[in-house]
């Protein structure tokens, strides 16, 4: 063996120095876990940890060798490993094993088995029962198979262990009764190992947060016990893998503690090093075989740069914090190792969620944040007792024999650090009594939208209409603004003022050129094949483009009919509107910020010198799209440059949405890869209704909508281009119109079928298609309208109160008709989570839209995209909730508990508990919901009755013509070669 790697020369770690790094690493894990990249790409992460853990620990081996016997001396611990050669393959497959068993885990993390690897200290100990050999036999083992012949085929060395030393034999008794208080010591800790397991697990279990994501159950797989076996399996390949780099440390141990030879202490060093090595090099082979390199390297540009630093540096830390376990090895048993990890990990996984979550309002899970604490206590205190029932390891003092006092001081002022820290959350999730504070958060935003509405009807007069519109945006009004204030009037619009929404789609348009602006308008309304509606409004009278399709003429229609009683004050100009349910624009935000810098420094030039349209505009608008024949000579055109092709493995969120958000926002400074839970901001009641679907801050929100996921039709440009909308997600640049789907009453209520509140059912309901996106790799287990499907499914009422059992309300959710809108395996797939077969001759039909109004509870979901039911649900006497990503031209004037329900994309269990306290008051229900001091109506019935009275004052079909009005007038002075000598003004 080897003489020159000397146990002086091995500069092992200070147990402390060990422990700490150990610690240290593992917080910083556990807190980067669903917010780091590194558990984004396991297999990039695990080929950078085995590279990196090969590299420091072949370093730490050549350390210690003496410079001019390096190569030989590592040769020489390689052939005399004392690993069997039947184990090196299997510990690399192992290894590579468990890498992609966790990335499968990872795709399908909703069917997970929360902590299972909280049984490890218990596998651990088992096996090390299995696994021990007496020193002395380990050392004989290696001397008969190294040293016990002469061999003649190599010329003998110095570095050869001496065979005249004599190793003492143990005697039989001893043997036995050290055997027997082996076993006895070892089966205590590990019936503690098993409950500490089990408080573990349950601990984490009570933390999760579901967003209603589907286990699917039917196809080439079944997640549902696919996914937990391979974790049970993955526990196995891990406590299987620490159980062989324990063997080769016990060996060492045993060499180091044996006087009688001079055998080397630094084997462990060099066959870990080299077993990452050979891991690394079968997981690249095997990674690029079963992932394209695109998958796994391919990163969006605006991201790159954030996934690989994650990448770096989580896979430093966890190199660190395996050589500071195997350090640690050498003195301490691996359960004790694995349970110090674990309640690390635990404690810090609580106090961030903890932390996370201060000032979220939870109707539902309250009580789980109480039971999780106690469970975390008791793991707390198992785990000290644990680690005080070590059983002792060959050679190596006791973790607490009179030796180690320090570490004794050490592990007591550890667990004194881990009960201050679980504690000092005491107060963070302690917010009182939940219907004093969802009635507070109803106040408050009642007494807003009270403010936003006087505030929209400032004006009672056209000058002081003028003088407002100079007040808010800075310039005179657009020319014909009498006109249009007029017809506001008239129609008795409860708006005048507030038009924000026009303002803020306008404002970075006035950075471009007005002679571009109409080149860009020509060439999108000359497209065949975009998907894009050319309008024509010329001598007061509107022409639709030729090219638009056959079904979707109706909108193009819908869009003259809205147009036509205040045609006569807008000039010539070509419309594009977007014929998609999608949204099209998408810049980013540096040229957003440039535009618009431009565009503030343009309007400080507008002076109004003339209250009308310029008559003709140089060049003028083309003819050439209108002419006969000119669809079909066009029909084969290459797309426009201006838009983007995606590839189906592109992430939409990643390469469009990101690139839109400042520099400093969540969306580029941190991630989120799982869909079974969402971040903290969107647990609880939404309080802030636009910052909950503000895509910048809210980076889970791309794993939790069809639209972010796979679109049916997603054809964009990251250009500001001039098209207009019926929606749009934020982020996105189109300029939004009033739907025709809503003005020209595709759907709406009929007043006689609507029922007092009193007499409705106390019900949920939602009936829809699964139109989310287009599912091609199980997407659909976590589109919007399937989450909340699901969760409805799985609820059960929490209360055998007979009380509170009458204010639960019963859950009537379902969807309609076939699934198509997918792959075949996804379609068979979702067929079986909701109709229970894969071939369903007679699913679920359609029904008459006038049923809504039978039930309280109306669920209001995107589809492809924005929701047309909403102003026909605002319009009944039922409660609406809202569950959008999708802004509309209305989003400013109806506002959050005052006219609707908000609920976060998320979906969580808010809802179940907030429909109580809100349907409370008029039952006198205790906890309930009540504002405003009036006993004879629900929180929730004053809710819906406010929404219906402002529906049918601020959601009408003129009103939709009052806003498009406006729009036009402003979109006309935009694209006027004299735009900054353009406005109205009253004078003398």
């Amino acid at each position: 063996m080897i003489t020159s790697l000397s146990p002086r020369h091995l500069p092992r770690l200070n147990g402390a120095t060990a422990l700490a790094v150990l610690l240290a690493g593992t917080a910083h894990l556990t807190w980067k876990y669903h917010t780091s990249a590194a558990f984004e790409y396991p297999a990039v992460f695990s080929l950078f940890t085995l590279l990196g853990c090969a590299g420091a620990s072949i370093l730490i081996a050549i350390w210690n060798t003496k410079r001019r016997v390096r190569l030989r001396t590592l040769v020489a611990v390689v052939r005399e490993a004392p690993l069997p050669l039947l184990w090196w393959p299997l510990v690399v497959l192992m290894v590579v094993g468990r890498t992609l068993l966790f990335g499968i885990t990872r795709d399908n993390i909703q069917c997970s088995i929360d902590g299972v690897h909280t049984f490890l200290p218990a596998l651990l100990a088992l096996l090390d029962v299995t696994s021990r050999r007496p020193e002395s036999e380990t050392l004989s083992y290696y001397k008969e198979s190294h040293e016990g012949a002469p061999d003649t085929s190599r010329p003998s060395s110095p570095s050869r262990v001496s065979t005249n030393h004599e190793l003492p034999k143990p005697r039989l008794g001893e043997n036995i009764h050290h055997g027997r208080r082996i076993c006895r010591s070892t089966a205590q800790y590990a019936i503690l190992a098993l409950a500490w397991g089990f408080f573990a697990h349950e601990t984490l279990a009570l933390m999760v947060r579901p967003v209603g994501a589907v286990c699917p159950t039917y196809g080439r797989w079944n997640f549902s016990w696919l996914v937990p076996a391979g974790q049970i399996f993955m526990l196995v390949l891990d406590a299987l893998v620490i159980v062989q780099v324990v063997r080769v440390q016990r060996f060492d141990r045993s060499l180091s503690s044996n006087e009688s030879t001079s055998i080397s202490t630094n084997t462990s060093w060099v066959l870990l090093g080299i077993l990452s090595l050979s891991s690394a090099v079968v997981l690249i082979g095997s990674a690029f075989s079963l992932y394209p390199a695109q998958q796994l390297f391919a990163w969006a540009p605006a991201v790159r740069r954030l996934i690989l630093w994650d990448l770096l540096r989580d896979s430093a830390v966890a190199v660190a914090v395996l050589i500071a376990a195997v350090s640690l090895l050498a003195s301490t048993h691996p359960a004790t190792i694995a349970a110090i990890t674990g309640v690390v990990g635990l404690l810090f996984h609580y106090v961030k969620q903890v932390r996370d979550e201060k000032g979220v309002i939870d109707t539902f899970t309250s009580s789980g944040w109480w039971q999780a604490r106690y469970l975390s206590i008791l793991a707390i205190l198992l785990s000290f007792f644990l680690i005080r029932s070590e059983p002792r390891l060959p050679n190596s003092p006791h973790l607490h024999s009179t030796g180690s006092w320090t570490r004794q001081r050490w592990l007591g002022l550890l667990f004194v650090g881990f009960f201050i820290a679980l504690f000092s959350t005491y107060r963070d999730h302690s917010s009182g009594n939940t219907a004093s504070v969802v009635s507070a958060v109803i106040d408050h935003a009642q007494k807003a939208s009270v403010r936003w509405m006087q505030d929209a009807a400032r004006s009672h007069s056209l000058q002081e209409a003028v003088d407002e519109y100079r007040l808010r945006y800075g310039i005179p009004p657009p020319p014909h603004f009498d006109k249009w204030y007029e017809f506001a009037t008239k129609h008795n619009s409860p708006v005048i003022d507030s038009f924000d929404q026009i303002h803020n789609d306008l404002l970075p348009f006035w950075g471009i050129p007005p002679a571009e602006l109409r080149k860009q308008t020509t060439h999108l309304v000359e497209q065949t094949r975009l998907g894009i509606g050319g309008f024509r409004i010329k001598n007061h009278a509107v022409i639709l483009s030729h090219i638009t399709p056959g079904t979707h003429f109706w909108m193009m229609e819908g869009f003259r009919a809205m147009v036509e009683p205040f045609l006569e004050w807008l000039p010539d100009m070509d419309l594009a509107f977007n014929l998609d349910d999608e949204c099209r624009v998408v810049v980013p935000f540096q040229e957003i910020q440039r535009l618009t810098n431009e565009a503030n420094e343009t309007r400080k030039a507008v002076e109004p010198h003339s209250n009308s349209f310029s008559g003709a505009l140089a060049p003028p608008w083309s003819d050439a799209y209108l002419a006969d024949g000119y669809k079909e000579a066009h029909a084969n055109d290459e797309t426009s440059p201006y838009f983007s092709v995606r590839s189906p493995q592109d992430s939409i969120y990643d390469l469009f949405i990101a690139p839109t958000c400042p520099p400093s926002s969540p969306a580029l400074t941190s991630r989120w890869w799982s869909h079974r839970e969402g971040m903290a901001s969107g647990r609880g009641i939404v309080t802030d209704p636009a910052g909950a679907v503000d895509l910048c801050q809210r980076p889970d929100i791309a794993r939790m909508h069809g639209f972010l996921l796979d679109p049916g039709a997603f054809g964009v440009s990251r250009s500001l281009l001039p098209i207009f909308s019926q929606g749009r997600i934020p982020g996105f640049n189109d300029i939004l119109v009033p739907s025709p789907w809503n003005f020209m009453s595709k759907v709406d209520i009929n007043d006689a079928a609507d029922h007092p509140w009193a007499t409705k059912s106390n019900s949920i309901f939602w009936r829809g298609g699964s139109t989310d996106g287009l599912s091609r790799n199980r997407d659909w287990t976590v589109f919007l309208r399937t989450r909340f499907a699901w969760l409805a499914k799985q609820f059960t009422p929490r209360t055998s109160n007979a009380k509170e059992l009458d204010l639960e309300p019963t859950v009537n959710v379902s969807f309609v008709g076939s699934f198509r809108k997918c792959v075949r395996p996804d379609c068979l797939a979702q067929s079986v989570a909701f109709y229970g077969a894969p071939e369903v001759e007679n699913p679920p039909g359609g029904m008459d839209f006038q049923e809504h109004w039978v039930h309280r509870h109306l669920i209001d979901l995107d589809g492809a995209g924005f929701s047309g039911r909403f102003i026909p649900f605002m319009k009944s006497r039922s409660l609406v909730y809202r569950v959008s990503l999708f802004r509309t031209w209305y989003d400013e004037r109806v506002h959050a508990w005052q006219h609707y329900v908000p609920l976060d994309v998320s979906l969580g269990n808010t809802l179940w508990g907030l429909v109580k306290l809100l349907v409370g008051g008029a039952d006198g229900g205790e906890g309930s919901a009540d504002v405003s001091g009036d006993l004879s109506m629900s929180a929730g019935e004053k809710i819906a009755l406010n929404g219906r009275d402002w529906a049918r004052k601020a959601l009408r079909k003129e009103d939709m013509q009052v806003y498009m009005f406006r729009l036009l007038l402003e979109w006309a002075r935009l694209i006027d070669d004299r735009r900054e000598e353009l406005g109205f003004e009253i004078r003398g």
